[in-house]
């Protein structure tokens, strides 16, 4: 296959430091809004712009737990300023496309920011979690931007933009646990894999459907109707301890309703990670499969 060399400017080199420094964790220093960066040396990388919302957003959410409103909605829309700079430098027109609706959703999520809530904060950390797919997304765009202007370079397209709505699941899947977001996000992931299949060759294809299925399958399974994911045989029989435990507390002593107390305690944590495990490592194999197909172009 013909490929197109990729020439490593400095603004490629600041990119890629800014992915690879993204997940070791963010400092809590002051980012400066956007009006005031005119005398910094900056990079046209719409990536350097979306690190700065992301930081911002990180900032937005220790403030709300904190209660120190002001604070949120100063770091929120200074995110939503650099933000709108990541849609008009970004290199691919989905990034662009979820900056500006990122944007929309945090004036929005701003209207009822004191209305303290678990739902606010995790508001707050899904804006987070999808900036860093923006992010991610933006970079796996300069990884792979050699693929020759083809066939290939579209299944590569749909592909990076399924991985995109695919990774921000994981956030309503194992975060959150929210199943309306999460299906949401796995319907995207669908409609990029079916115009994927479109485009496809033969020897790729197959993978690409297989996929797809596997996805369609975790879709289902997070199904608010059914609710797969809580209605294994482990769950129900933790489910009886429990009830006994209830029965033994009404018995027992005070020195053994303590005990009892603490035993309910781990037994209900182990009942919610039982809950997600097998959703866990069905996302994860999907992950995975993706990726594999996207390093074989």
């Amino acid at each position: 296959m013909k490929r197109i060399t990729v020439q490593l400017t400095i603004s490629t080199v600041l990119i890629i430091s800014s992915f690879l420094i993204l997940f070791p964790g963010v400092s809590k220093e002051v980012v400066k809004p956007v009006g005031e960066v005119e005398n910094v040396i900056h990079t046209e990388s719409s990536v350097s712009s979306l690190g700065q919302a992301r930081t911002n957003l990180k900032n937005a959410f220790d403030s709300y737990k904190n209660k120190d409103i002001a604070a949120t909605e100063q770091n929120l829309n200074i995110a939503s300023e650099w933000l709108d700079k990541a849609a008009q430098n970004s290199k691919t027109e989905k990034a662009r496309e979820e900056a500006r609706k990122l944007v929309a959703e945090i004036n929005e999520f701003k209207r009822d920011i004191k209305q303290a809530s678990g739902l606010q904060e995790n508001g707050l950390a899904r804006f987070w979690h999808r900036t860093t797919s923006i992010i991610k997304r933006e970079y796996d765009h300069l990884v792979h931007s050699y693929v020759e202007l083809s066939n290939t370079e579209t299944l590569l397209k749909h592909l990076l933009d399924a991985k995109l709505h695919l990774f921000t699941a994981e956030h309503d899947l194992l975060i959150s646990h929210n199943a309306v977001d999460a299906k949401d996000e796995l319907s995207k992931v669908l409609q990029y894999m079916d115009e994927a299949v479109k485009v496809a060759k033969p020897n790729v294809q197959g993978s690409v459907i297989a996929l797809s299925k596997d996805v369609q399958r975790l879709e289902k399974t997070i199904s608010t109707e059914k609710e797969i994911w809580k209605n294994d045989a482990v769950t129900h029989a933790l489910d009886k301890v429990l009830v006994d435990l209830e029965d033994a507390d009404k018995k027992a002593s005070p020195a053994i309703k303590l005990r009892i107390e603490r035993l309910n305690s781990n037994i209900l944590a182990l009942r919610a990670d039982v809950e997600r495990d097998n959703i866990k490592n069905d996302y994860e194999a999907a992950m995975a499969e993706l990726q594999n197909i996207i390093n074989g172009l």
